[in-house]
């Protein structure tokens, strides 16, 4: 749950750039100019409540207004799709089609998902809510406005049979790598094998006086068979 609740955290960071940075303080300020009026005018009860209530209606519209400006007017995109079909032989899903941005801002990547859907008549309607299963994947393109870019993808872990009721959907936006960067780290991290230094062993030192004296007594040894053999040669002669 923590490590789900996490990864959706640094997905959304990713998602903010200084374009939507730039609403979420447009929106701030709005929210505190409400708030002051609110405050400088709470002698009259009426008009300090209405704005405060506006001023609480702007904070908690955030979300909603940045969701309908990313996707109607920074990053409006129209989507043909060619083909979008789960793989037989592996857990997969398939989608290939064109993208074409209309929106504002240029594109460097997209999320292309595909949610499966409830049959039931109650639960259908909450589809676009709470589907029965979500699988996606990032796609990393360079769009300009007003471009058309051709992409195939392969959504993985998608397994479901092909009578089975799916939707097709693909966001577009101005990412800042946050997330793409975080987990090349962690990879990076758990391929690195620390250098450590060779230990040597060192001999214990009776070992050392042992291997000494065997080389003393070898060489008396060593001398008196040279002698031997001088004195044999000179009486040989």
């Amino acid at each position: 749950m923590l490590e789900n609740l996490k990864s959706l955290l640094v997905q959304m960071v990713s998602y903010l750039s200084l374009y939507e940075i730039g609403l979420i303080l447009i929106v701030f300020f709005v929210f505190i100019m409400f708030f002051t009026l609110g405050l400088l005018l709470r002698g009259r009860k009426f008009i300090a409540r209405f704005f405060f209530f506006l001023s609480g209606v702007v904070i908690f519209s955030v979300p909603f207004v940045l969701h309908f400006m990313m996707k109607n007017v920074l990053y409006k995109i129209d989507v043909a799709f060619t083909d979008a079909y789960p793989m037989q032989y592996t857990k997969g899903f398939f989608v290939s089609g064109s993208i074409t941005h209309k929106g504002m801002v240029p594109i460097n990547e997209c999320l292309i998902g595909v949610d499966g859907l409830h049959e039931s008549h109650i639960m259908r309607y909450f589809n676009n809510i709470f589907p029965q299963s979500s699988f996606s994947t990032t796609l990393d393109v360079d769009i300009n406005l007003n471009e058309t870019t051709d992409f195939a993808v392969i959504i993985p872990n998608f397994q479901a049979k092909e009578s089975d009721l799916f939707q097709v959907y693909v966001d577009c936006y101005l990412s800042n790598k946050f997330s793409q960067e975080r987990r090349s780290h962690q990879k990076s991290n758990a391929n690195i094998i620390t250098p450590q230094m060779p230990k040597y062993q060192e001999k214990p030192q009776e070992d050392n006086e042992i291997e000494s004296q065997e080389v003393k007594s070898k060489e008396p040894k060593e001398i008196e068979q040279k002698t031997q053999q001088e004195t044999e040669q000179k009486q040989e002669e």
